[in-house]
C-alpha cells in the first residue's frame, strides 16, 4: 500500500527524543512533555495518512467506500467484501460518458475481472435488437451477479432487453494408469452469490466407450434468493481419452426499468 509518510521511528517520541542529548532520556518531565507531544503527532499523522489513502480506490477504508456508494448511489448488499466494493466503485467511475460496446466492456471488467464480447443483434422476426454479452469470469474473482445487473441495468438503455452469459472453463486434469492415459476426470466450480428469479437446476453430461473426446455440457440454473454457495458438475470418460472438453454456461437474461 502506497504511504504518505515514511516512518523511520516505532512512533513520534522515539524521533523527538533522538534529537535531544541523551541525558534528557533520565529527566523524566522531559520524558513526560515529549511522549504527550509524540502522542499528538502520532494522531495527527494517521489522519493525514487517512486522507491520503482515501484517495485512492484501492486503498480506500470502509467509511471512505460508504461516502462513494452513497454518491454514486450503490445498492448496500452485506455479502460483499471489501475488495468487491473497491471494484464495483471503479466500475460505476469508469461508466460515466456515453455508452457503447467498450463502454460496457470496460465496466464489467473492472468488477468481475474479465473482459467480455458484447454484441447487438436482432432477437425476433421484427428485427428488434437485443444486447448478447459473454464473459469467462477468473477464479480468484468474486462477485455477485446482482451487481452485474445493476451495472447493466443502469447502464444500458431501457428499450433494449439484454443477455448476459457467463461461461466457465476450468482445467481437466488427465489421470495414467502404466504409461497410457486412463480416464479424466472434470470438475467444475461455480459460485453465483446475489438474488435472481427462480429457475430450475439441470447438467447433463456425455461420454462415449473407448472415446477420443469427451463433452460435459452443463446447464446451470439458480432458484430464488440464494447466498454465496457453489454448484458442482463432474464428467468422467473411461478408455484411451485423447481429448476432454468441457463448457459451463449460465446465460441470464434481463431488461432495464
Amino acid at each position: 500500500m502506497k504511504r504518505f509518510y515514511n516512518r523511520q521511528f516505532a512512533s513520534n517520541y522515539d524521533e523527538l527524543i533522538s534529537y535531544y542529548p541523551r541525558y534528557y532520556r533520565d529527566v523524566r518531565e522531559m520524558v513526560a512533555i515529549l511522549k504527550a507531544n509524540g502522542r499528538l503527532l502520532d494522531g495527527a499523522q494517521d489522519a493525514i495518512e487517512g486522507i491520503y489513502t482515501s484517495g485512492f480506490i484501492d486503498s480506500m477504508d470502509e467509511a471512505a467506500i460508504v461516502e462513494l456508494e452513497r454518491f454514486l448511489h450503490i445498492r448496500t448488499r452485506s455479502q460483499r467484501t471489501l475488495e468487491e466494493r473497491r471494484r464495483l466503485i471503479k466500475s460505476y467511475i469508469i461508466g460515466f460518458g456515453k455508452v457503447s460496446a467498450t463502454l460496457l466492456s470496460e465496466m464489467l471488467q473492472a468488477y468481475t475481472g474479465s473482459p467480455s464480447d458484447i454484441k447487438l443483434e436482432p432477437f425476433d422476426d421484427r428485427f428488434n435488437n437485443k444486447l448478447y454479452i459473454s464473459t469467462s469470469p477468473k477464479n480468484e474473482f468474486s462477485f455477485l451477479v446482482s451487481d452485474v445487473l445493476d451495472i447493466l441495468s443502469k447502464k444500458v438503455p431501457a428499450h433494449i432487453p439484454f443477455s448476459i452469459a457467463f461461461t466457465y472453463q476450468p482445467e481437466a486434469p488427465p489421470a495414467y494408469i502404466a504409461v497410457a492415459q486412463y480416464s479424466t476426470a472434470i470438475s467444475c466450480i461455480i459460485r453465483l452469490p446475489g438474488v435472481i428469479q427462480p429457475r430450475a437446476v439441470g447438467a447433463t453430461a456425455y461420454t462415449a466407450g473407448a472415446a477420443a473426446s469427451a463433452r460435459m455440457m452443463a446447464e446451470v440454473k439458480l432458484p430464488g434468493i440464494i447466498a454465496p454457495k457453489s454448484v458442482s458438475a463432474q464428467a468422467y470418460a473411461a478408455g484411451r481419452l485423447a481429448h476432454t472438453h468441457e463448457t459451463v454456461t449460465i446465460t441470464i437474461g434481463g431488461q432495464t426499468t
